[in-house]
């Protein structure tokens, strides 16, 4: 029998260990299976975004040789432009050039204004997110108002709650009280009968035994008649015990009344208690409903705060996703200008470069007083009208280039030296350096730019290029600032 034993377990165990082995050869599959699929999946996916990143780059390089031919094409206008300027019997050729340029710029220019009508929708769209956003700000507040205004009624119904929760403790304290007090009563009242009924059945007895004396004495006084004097003595002994048992009847009569009266008043308490207890267990009822009511208004207040609060971070996610949506498209725009503005700033450098008077500050232009205006005047003199109409013919020339929606403005500065100025006309620096900036302005809005791009301001002395009161100094300060930005 051992052996056999023996033979069965070393039989089970050859059938186990291969068993183990299969299984592991099964898992080692799948997992060879699974590294497969994940190192297919990383290849595929990996090809797909190096074509996707040469694809952007080849559009890169598209956008930036547009850029380009654009940009070569704006400067060979400027070229073109000054010839036509300085040389206008040579005019023909030019504007046969020009003609051609002007052709390959209107295409640049279509598929600028293409690019132009993509923003203006985009804008109405950004206009649509601000009043969407608004109007949500708006639902917010009220609905912040209207969860405030569930959170106070709130409070204010745990509040009550809570006083409900204490007065249904003491009623009920009350009630067990007045329980325990009628039951009490009920024990004295249950004895005082109990001693009632004694007292009856002793008075019974009594009543009995003093009907037995009377007819004993009826029998001592017919014996008395002829009895000699023992007889006589007999009959004053039981007179005494009549006498006895009569104050003893006037007792147990007394007490039975005493009885009666304690039972009769503690009767009208037990009455008293038990109205009193059923007014208590009402009003524990009456206050156990008002509170199971308060406490489902509780949970429907807090049900709609809840959802309240809910709808509100639902809104405000929204609000978040409207605000970045905005932010992007905003960055777009102030890039786009930055854009315009490095290009203007290019061609009208192009434009006014070796011209004396003339100076590159930051991002702006600085025309010297000296050459615009004679001192102590806001008037153009020659000179000047001559540096402005050529400064005018380029601005036109780069403002129809810049998109419509695009809210550029062209601010002209004017600035004066330190040394103070009082006359009729400029009773201080303020006045003269606001209406040489005027001047200017004018004279812009005259050649044809469009009055709602331009913006003067006068700085007077408060804004110098070089601190210091040097001829050379306040010759530099005196000046006419004009830069491109954004109104």
């Amino acid at each position: 029998m051992a052996a056999i034993a023996s033979r069965r377990r070393g039989a089970h165990a050859d059938y186990t260990w291969p068993g183990y082995v299969d299984a592991l050869a099964s898992l080692l599959m799948v997992l060879v299976f699974l590294l497969a699929f994940y190192t297919v999946a990383q290849f595929a996916l990996g090809s797909a975004v190096t074509e996707r990143e040469q694809e952007i780059s080849r559009l890169k390089g598209d956008v930036s040789s547009r850029d380009q031919a654009i940009d070569r094409l704006n400067r060979q206008i400027a070229q073109l432009g000054d010839l036509l300027s300085m040389e206008r019997l040579r005019g023909g050729d030019l504007d046969r050039q020009v003609s051609v340029l002007t052709t390959r710029l209107r295409d640049e220019t279509a598929a600028r204004d293409k690019l132009a009508v993509d923003l203006a929708a985009t804008e109405r769209r950004i206009d649509g997110f601000t009043i969407e956003q608004g109007r949500l700000n708006k639902r917010i507040g009220e609905l912040g108002a209207e969860r405030d205004k569930l959170s106070g009624e709130r409070d204010k119904l745990a509040t009550q709650a809570a006083a409900l929760t204490r007065d249904k403790a003491t009623l009920e304290k009350q009630v067990t009280d007045l329980t325990a007090a009628q039951e009490k009563q009920a024990r004295e009242l249950t004895a005082a009968m109990s001693e009632r009924e004694k007292l009856s059945a002793e008075l019974l007895a009594l009543t009995g035994d003093r009907d037995k004396l009377a007819a004993l004495l009826k029998a001592a006084e017919a014996k008395a008649l002829t009895a000699s004097g023992d007889a006589e003595k007999a009959a004053a002994a039981l007179r005494r015990e009549i006498d006895r048992q009569k104050l003893e009847l006037t007792r147990l009569a007394a007490s039975l009344a005493a009885a009666n009266q304690e039972k009769g008043k503690l009767w009208d308490e037990l009455t008293e208690e038990q109205k009193l207890s059923a007014e208590s267990k009402a009003a524990l009822v009456r206050m156990t409903a008002e509170m199971n009511a308060t406490r489902a208004e509780l949970e429907r207040l807090t049900a709609a705060l809840d959802a309240a609060d809910v709808k509100a971070k639902d809104q405000q996610a929204q609000i978040v996703d409207l605000g970045q949506r905005l932010n992007r498209a905003l960055a777009s725009k102030v890039e786009e200008l930055a854009r315009y503005r490095s290009e203007f700033f290019g061609r009208m450098r192009e434009a006014l470069r070796n011209q004396p008077g003339i100076n590159v500050v930051g991002d702006r232009f600085v025309f010297q007083s000296e050459i615009l205006f004679d001192k102590a005047s806001a008037v153009l003199k020659p000179e000047g009208v001559v540096r402005m109409t050529e400064l005018a013919l380029r601005l036109k020339e780069i403002a129809a280039t810049i998109p419509p929606d695009i809210n550029w403005v062209l601010q002209v500065e004017g600035h004066t030296d330190s040394v103070p100025i009082s006359t009729p006309q400029f009773p201080s620096n303020w006045e003269l350096s606001a209406a040489r900036a005027i001047e200017v302005v004018k004279f812009f809005e005259g050649q044809g730019l469009p009055p709602q791009r331009l913006m003067a301001a006068g700085y007077a002395a408060n804004a110098p290029l070089e601190p210091g009161n040097s001829e050379a100094a306040r010759s530099r300060n005196r000046r006419i600032e004009i830069r491109l930005t954004s109104r």
